[in-house]
């Protein structure tokens, strides 16, 4: 007794190709910041990653724990206390390079950590350090060069100190300016019955 059913076949009449599907091996070639190495308030601080053979302009920021994904062609992306742009993509290079800019970086963002990355697991970090308000100078000597000249030296904290503007008076008269970029400055002419005084303040 012959079975029933349906049968059926199939009959290749040409070639099958496969597709393989490429899988992007891009990498984070940088992430460095500036100001480098020191950071002060108010500073503006950048956050620059370089992305090597990317496929896409994507790229994803994290900062204490919260994370953000930015393609090309938005708008600059609100991110706590910094916007986030991509500044530069060429498809054939497959490069791209994103900032992470604070125009005006608070003593708040010291100790928080940022990162970039392109997989959402593998974050490069980097903790955010600033220095803190100098303290007031120390160590003030006064050597005298001649009956009529005198030497000030003094030593400060701060490193992210770059100038000093010193400002010499004369029986409470202004008679004296100078900036100088290390803790030494020379007073000449010197009278005899005259009250001195100095005022200085740093700059960086």
């Amino acid at each position: 007794m012959a079975a029933t059913g349906i049968y059926w076949c199939l009959v290749l009449t040409e070639c099958l190709c496969l597709i393989s599907v490429f899988t992007s091996a891009a990498y984070i070639s940088s992430f460095t910041y500036t100001p480098y190495p020191v950071v002060c308030p108010g500073d503006e601080l950048v956050f620059t990653c370089i992305v090597d053979d990317i496929p896409e302009p994507t790229i994803a920021w994290r900062r204490n724990g919260m994370t953000v994904i930015y393609e090309q062609n938005k708008q600059s992306l609100p991110f706590p206390d910094f916007m986030i742009n991509i500044t530069y993509y060429n498809a054939t290079e497959r490069k791209l390079i994103s900032t992470a800019t604070s125009q005006s970086v608070p003593v708040e963002l010291n100790g928080s950590t940022i990162g970039c990355t392109i997989d959402l697991n593998n974050f490069n970090t980097s903790n955010i350090n600033i220095e803190g308000p100098p303290e007031g100078v120390h160590n003030i000597t006064i050597n005298l060069i001649a009956d009529n000249n005198l030497v000030i030296n003094w030593t400060a904290s701060g490193s992210y100190i770059s100038n000093y503007n010193i400002t010499i008076f004369r029986n409470d008269t202004p008679s004296q300016s100078s900036t100088t970029d290390i803790p030494y400055i020379a007073v000449n002419t010197l009278i005899i019955g005259t009250n001195y005084s100095l005022i200085y303040y740093y700059s960086y």
